[in-house]
């Protein structure tokens, strides 16, 4: 009997949940729990106020906790990150840290 695909791939596709215009926010399930993942196309004002709409409706309605993964040499993601919640959790390669958003009343 072979194990199924989700053990022996350690994870399921990344699902879009949220799809705009500007944007498209995906969750991917692994082992280690859900990771979000979020492609912006266009950066405005409007963009921005929309994203933190839909990114708190998200959550509240996940549950938490939500982790992203991010390359420490990127400066413009770790604002983002920080912007929305996250904080690090743990160091996992020499560039690469997964964050953390828990959905406890309040991010961590």
């Amino acid at each position: 009997m072979t194990p199924c695909a989700e053990i022996i791939n350690e994870h399921y596709l990344k699902v879009p949940v949220v799809r705009r215009k500007d944007y498209v926010i995906r969750l991917e399930e692994h082992l280690e729990g859900t990771f979000i993942h979020c492609d912006v196309h266009t950066w405005t004002k409007t963009t921005a106020q929309s994203l933190a709409c839909d990114f708190k409706l998200l959550c509240e309605l996940h549950g938490g906790p939500i982790h992203a993964l991010h390359d420490t040499r990127d400066r413009k993601h770790e604002k983002f990150l920080k912007f929305y919640g996250f904080e690090v959790l743990r160091h996992h390669e020499d560039t690469l840290e997964i964050w953390i958003w828990r959905n406890n009343g309040k991010p961590i």
